[in-house]
């Protein structure tokens, strides 16, 4: 229990976590009050286990009881525009995937939680880490507008330029020459550790038979 007073009649009383803030006395709701405390105090594994049940096999979760609108054993969650799953817990929205690491190991990454094979909606264990912003960044897939299909790889005037983190690795006639170049410093800049799904190392297997990674 927490103790407030509210600010239009000056009454002190007590709310639970995830309850509205409303004041008992004159019936009015402190709402910067409320979101001020439900961003600083986010769920538990305990509150959240009480909650949901979650199969780490198809990386789901669902409502361990009627909660709200939801329904026992319904699957938990809505696909926002990002393409993350999002469920709706008290006030707040949680991401999928985070709650996946607050279920299996007891706390919310203070980093970003990456999707390895880069599907945001494939929340098993096996395809969640924690990693910094720049190992993420290095994980994004490639528009589907891309010429080449292959990141850092671009076409100009029938040539190939090759860049990586911004820095320019030069022009080269092919484009088997030009995957090469990128893969090569895709290693001698630690890709390899976050992107697990090199497009250039990709592109140079299905084009030549013996390419050692």
């Amino acid at each position: 229990m927490m103790e407030f007073k509210c600010k239009e009649c000056g009454v002190e009383f007590d709310v639970k976590m995830w309850r509205i803030y409303r004041c008992p006395s004159c019936n009015g709701i402190d709402y910067d009050l409320h979101d001020k405390y439900v961003s600083s105090h986010p769920i538990c594994q305990k509150e959240l286990k009480k909650i949901l049940d979650y199969d780490p096999e198809m990386g789901i979760f669902t409502w361990k009881t009627n909660y709200y609108t939801h329904c026992k054993g319904e699957v938990a969650g809505l696909i926002s525009s990002s393409g993350y799953i999002y469920i709706g817990i008290g006030c707040r929205g949680y991401q999928a995937h985070r709650l996946v690491f607050l279920w299996c190991f007891g706390y919310l990454p203070e980093n970003i939680v990456d999707h390895i094979d880069r599907d945001k909606k494939n929340n098993r264990p096996s395809n969640l880490r924690e990693v910094s912003h720049s190992c993420n960044m290095r994980n994004k897939g490639i528009s589907k507008n891309h010429k080449t299909g292959i990141k850092g790889v671009c076409q100009s005037s029938g040539k190939y330029n090759v860049t990586i983190c911004g820095d320019y690795l030069g022009r080269y006639k092919s484009l088997l020459d030009a995957a090469k170049v990128r893969y090569a410093a895709e290693k001698e800049y630690n890709f390899i550790d976050c992107d697990k799904n090199s497009t250039a190392l990709r592109y140079i297997q299905n084009n030549k038979k013996e390419v050692r990674p």
